[in-house]
């Protein structure tokens, strides 16, 4: 079953070039190896801010489709001609009404406005709109709490918030409690009814719809407000996994540097779709739709529900697919459980198959195989639409193993990217042409990168290969948090780099690659210390869970988890063993619970976790643990404090139960 296709060995890029500063402590300041000289400003000379994009971009590409709605089967387009002209009306429609009036805020004149939805045309076109005026959007996560939505409206003295009307009870609910003073006006993207818009008008704030909006602007259409570079384009609160949001200044010229950093990566076509789902608040679907933008792109945005998303792509067709990285484990998780529900014999043939393909991806960097595909992988890629040529992974690290898995049932490169709010997108990406996985590649074109030493947790940049924590700096970087002095001071230096708190080391293949996390280690009760998210990456790659939270403490010598098992797993080995119960009651089996620790503990060992480093007590959970819970970011990083507090009870009673059970023995 192999192939006669004449492959090379690979050739790795070369992501950067070094700066040597013989400062003690400090690697060399590593730099985009094509923007050595200068760093990249923009994609284009006449582009400078935001309005110029959108002003002199979406009239290159009047008549191509822009942005697209799911009706049933099928996607309803809308061009660019057609959202610019609703986007000019939105935006003239807010000024004509004087809804957003101008302020000075931690020196910025700024005038304020949020979009407070799920991923929708509407967002899309209320976002263009207000920018084309001048005015900075503050997008709200649909998984806010109530006390950091109050927090962000009293932090921006906010007046006028756009939302669906699913929202609106939410924003009413706050008023009602005597939060939210400041907000004075409601655009429903939705109509509203008599009964909203009564209830505004007792809570004093005004109420319109979208279109309201769309018809004042269209009958009263203003000249667009120029920007300039400096000004600020967007307040972006971070998802955060602790505490209060910290509000992300991004001027124009930040946002317009990071976007041509990126643009040179995707290489995106006018015949690129992608799929909209990742939330619209977070930066990296903000660069995502803003990079399709400048290339004459198609996007299309999911139904709305997270459960239908294979079934939005299997209809939208995209060709490139954004992720993170528990979206691939899902998807990962799919594709294992496929090859183990086939017949023993078929099931050899598949993994054959499979074996080979990596061997190839791995020694020749081709994810592809004539043969095998049309044998097998084919009808993967048919079930997300079939025409995916490049997926994106970034908000956190993925595990390698996976990746490559991911690589070859898909047929194409996945390729890693790393950043944050606080430089307006990525700070390092991987090429497409270069195929391995576990690893960042290098500074885009706009950004400086320097690893700085450790010495509490032995990193340093006279090791071999150099490690540190990744510091940052740039044209997309604004060093300061929103009105927040002492958040600045804990992340920005007096030189204006960002300390990341993400550890990583400089391989001697010629690129980065993230390792480890600056505050995530957990103190054992011996003095051992561990990295949750280490051993938590290591026993994804297990096949039999979907979830894992470890958890330890100084008082107590080992790591217990919350689980979330996976389901195919745990109901073929109830079969295997005679077990007919529900799913919950299935999740409190002991059997099971000892085969999926046993699996676990396989795994772990197998791929060099030590024995500190292994789970000994796991509560399995039978729900799924997603952002809507509160207990994970939008991206889908865990909130490590929630989490803690939520499952306190199982927590308490796994070390318990350990406990008895070794004072028993």
């Amino acid at each position: 079953m192999g192939s006669s296709e004449s492959l090379s060995q690979i050739e790795y890029p070369s992501y950067f070039v070094k700066l040597e500063t013989n400062r003690p402590a400090e690697s060399p300041v590593l730099l985009n190896v094509s923007h050595q000289s200068e760093l990249l400003r923009s994609p284009s000379p006449e582009i400078w801010t935001m309005v110029d994009w959108y002003d002199k971009v979406l009239a290159k590409f009047s008549q191509r489709p822009m942005l697209g709605t799911r009706k049933g089967n099928i996607y309803s387009w809308k061009t660019y001609n057609e959202v610019y002209e609703l986007a000019l009306n939105f935006g003239s429609g807010i000024e004509n009404l004087g809804l957003c009036p101008e302020e000075n805020h931690d020196g910025f004149s700024v005038k304020f406005i949020s979009i407070y939805s799920i991923n929708r045309e509407e967002w899309n076109i209320a976002d263009i709109g207000c920018t084309l005026y001048r005015i900075s959007n503050v997008p709200l996560y649909d998984s806010l709490v109530k006390d950091h939505i109050d927090y962000i409206f009293s932090q921006t003295n906010l007046k006028t918030v756009v939302l669906s009307s699913n929202k609106l009870s939410r924003i009413l609910e706050l008023r009602r409690e005597g939060k939210g003073q400041s907000l004075q006006t409601i655009i429903s993207i939705e109509d509203p009814n008599d009964e909203q818009r009564a209830e505004c008008q007792n809570l004093n704030i005004k109420l319109y719809s979208f279109n309201e909006i769309i018809a004042i602007g269209k009958e009263n259409r203003k000249d667009i407000i120029r920007a300039q570079p400096k000004d600020l384009y967007s307040l972006s609160y971070s998802s955060g996994t602790t505490g209060s949001p910290k509000g992300v200044i991004i001027t124009h010229e930040n946002m317009v540097a990071n976007l041509a950093g990126v643009i040179e990566i995707l290489q995106i076509t006018c015949d690129d779709v992608h799929l909209s789902y990742l939330p619209a608040a977070h930066i990296y679907e903000k660069v995502l739709s803003n990079v399709f933008y400048y290339c004459g792109g198609a996007i299309g945005f999911y139904s709305g529900d997270p459960q239908k998303l294979r079934e939005d792509m299997y209809f939208l067709k995209p060709t490139v697919l954004a992720c993170v990285p528990r979206i691939l484990n899902r998807f990962s998780e799919v594709f294992r459980a496929s090859v183990s529900s086939e017949p023993e014999k078929k099931r050899k043939v598949i993994q054959k198959m499979i074996d080979e393909k990596l061997e190839r991806l791995r020694k020749y960097g081709d994810p592809t195989h004539k043969l095998y595909d049309f044998l097998y992988f084919n009808k993967f890629k048919k079930l997300f639409g079939g025409k995916i040529r490049l997926g994106t992974t970034a908000a956190a690290p993925m595990n390698g193993q996976t990746l490559d898995l991911i690589k070859i049932f898909f047929c194409c490169n996945f390729i890693e990217a790393y950043g944050q709010t606080e430089v307006a997108g990525a700070t390092t990406f991987t090429t497409q042409k270069d195929m391995r996985s576990g690893q960042i590649g290098g500074p885009i074109g706009c950004m400086k990168v320097k690893l700085v030493d450790i010495p509490d947790m032995l990193y340093s940049s006279s090791n071999n290969p150099p490690s540190g924590e990744i510091c940052v700096k740039g044209l997309s970087v604004q060093p300061k948090y929103f009105k927040n002095p002492e958040a600045t001071a804990e992340v920005f230096d007096e030189e204006g780099w960002m300390h990341t708190g993400d550890v990583a080391i400089l391989r001697d293949d010629g690129c980065l690659s993230i390792i480890d996390r600056k505050k995530s280690f957990l103190k054992l009760s011996q003095g051992e210390f561990v990295s949750p998210e280490r051993v938590e990456n290591i026993y994804m790659q297990c096949g039999c869970i979907s979830f894992v939270f470890a958890y330890g403490d100084t008082f107590q010598n080992h790591l217990v988890s919350v689980v979330v098992p996976d389901r195919v797993f745990v109901e073929k080995e109830a079969q295997k063993h005679g077990i007919e119960k529900s799913w919950e009651d299935l999740c409190n089996d002991p059997l099971i619970k000892k085969l999926v620790l046993e699996k676990m503990s396989e795994t772990g060992k197998k791929l060099g976790l030590s024995s500190v480093e292994q789970i000994r007590k796991i509560y399995l959970h039978p729900v799924m643990i997603t952002p809507d819970s509160g207990l994970l970011t939008p991206t889908f990083k865990m909130k490590r404090k929630e989490l803690r507090e939520y499952f306190v009870n199982e927590i308490k009673q796994m070390y318990n139960e350990h406990h008895h059970h070794t004072h028993t023995l």
